[in-house]
């Protein structure tokens, strides 16, 4: 992938920074920050009055794409290149040396440097890394596995099934639900448009911007949410511990280009799902008492399957099953929404209004949080991060998104 000329000269080495000089401040929002997305904001709310017939003159003045330093260079196509299943098992720090190694093994003959897995595969990589940190040669170290990232569409995911379980508060009968339930829609919602968005441009200069407005969220609903250490940690490593060339390296692994052209960018765990879902398909069709190697051969020509079978579809016409909606809501659905907010003012405070199913429900979800115990817990966090301690979940918030496989979001 070209890069832009002024990352051809980058920095590669690791920054010195001293512990005490990342705090917990540092994980909110900058009005720098903010303002980089508001811009974005100003022109995904254009986009939503523009479909309406009095604003439907914006269509020829809203820009198709927010552009960005980076656009040309994240509109290229990219090739992925899946790894056969290798039989070891992550909870063991041998049988991690021994993955690492194959990948590090791998990355020789390809030139390439690795990106991808979860949480735990992280957790696990760090801690068996540790062990070669004597080694005399950077294979032997294995410097050139890097386990920085973000499951963006994992955290989505996550944020989505928050936004739809909005917790409960204690009920005031001078406040107005209906109010404060269209508030929250609205302003969550918007900013489910903007991740979308994001990863659509890729646009690496707000990934953090976003992260960082959506920690507050996702901290009022627990404190030990995994995907809030994860971002935390992402923001971390990027903006402080990495190397400018490998900052940018760890943004732009975080998306993944599979047709090429701009706004065509998806995320990189995604392609992670759907690379599993295509490897389980084949162990399955090898039938019972299938041998290791067998497994290893068919999963390492996955990959090649999906495309031709792909071709066949396209070839012939085959309709792809998908779990989406094919079209949108109708006209008439549309007059009959705008009828009943038109009659409800929903946005016009009424005192003692109720909203059924969202009872208590404050204006904005991050009002109800203590602002000391959000900093205290962020200082905690990265305390841990700093010493290089990550929790592993006793709940994997992977498998239960992930569970039901017909849940994971097309391949565009």
């Amino acid at each position: 992938m070209p890069y832009p000329q002024e990352l051809l000269d980058m920095d590669t080495t690791q920054q010195s920074i001293a512990k005490e000089a990342i705090s917990g401040t540092d994980m909110f929002l900058k009005n720098t920050e903010f303002g980089r997305l508001e811009s974005s904001y100003i022109i995904l709310v254009a986009r939503i009055l523009s479909d309406m017939k009095p604003f439907a003159w914006m269509k020829t003045v809203i820009p198709t794409h927010i552009h960005h330093s980076y656009s040309a260079s994240m509109s290229h196509r990219n090739e992925v290149f899946n790894l056969s299943i290798i039989h070891k098992n992550e909870a063991k720090y041998e049988d991690c040396l021994n993955i690492m190694d194959t990948i590090e093994n791998c990355l020789q003959q390809v030139y390439t440097e690795a990106h991808g897995g979860d949480q735990l595969t992280k957790v696990r990589f760090d801690g068996a890394a540790t062990l070669r940190l004597l080694s005399p040669t950077a294979a032997g170290t294995l410097d050139h596995i890097k386990s920085h990232f973000c499951e963006l569409c994992h955290l989505k995911q996550d944020f989505f099934r928050k936004v739809k379980d909005l917790s409960k508060n204690s009920q005031d009968k001078k406040d107005d639900e209906l109010y404060n339930y269209c508030c929250n829609s609205c302003t969550w919602g918007l900013h489910l448009v903007q991740l979308d968005e994001l990863v659509k441009e890729c646009d690496i200069t707000i990934i953090i911007p976003n992260l960082k407005l959506c920690l507050p969220f996702l901290f009022s609903h627990s404190n030990r949410s995994k995907y809030l250490e994860q971002a935390i940690d992402y923001i971390c490593q990027t903006q402080y511990l990495l190397s400018p060339l490998n900052k940018i390296r760890v943004l732009e692994g975080s998306f993944i280009n599979l047709k090429g052209g701009i706004g065509n960018n998806i995320e990189a765990d995604l392609v992670q799902e759907h690379s599993v879902r295509e490897q389980k398909v084949l162990i399955k069709g090898l039938g019972a008492n299938k041998p290791e190697n067998a497994i290893s051969v068919v999963t390492a020509a996955a990959s090649a399957v999906t495309r031709i079978c792909n071709h066949f579809d396209d070839t012939f016409s085959v309709s792809k099953v998908s779990t989406r909606h094919t079209s949108k809501a109708s006209q008439k659905d549309h007059e009959i929404v705008q009828e009943v907010l038109r009659r409800i003012h929903p946005f016009k405070f009424q005192s003692g209004r109720m909203c059924a199913g969202f009872l208590a429900l404050k204006s904005n979800q991050c009002k109800q949080i203590d602002l000391n115990c959000m900093l205290s817990d962020y200082e905690q966090l990265l305390e841990r991060i700093l010493q290089g301690h990550i929790t592993i979940p006793e709940v994997d918030e992977d498998a239960v998104l992930s569970s039901n496989e017909e849940e994971i979001p097309e391949l565009p």
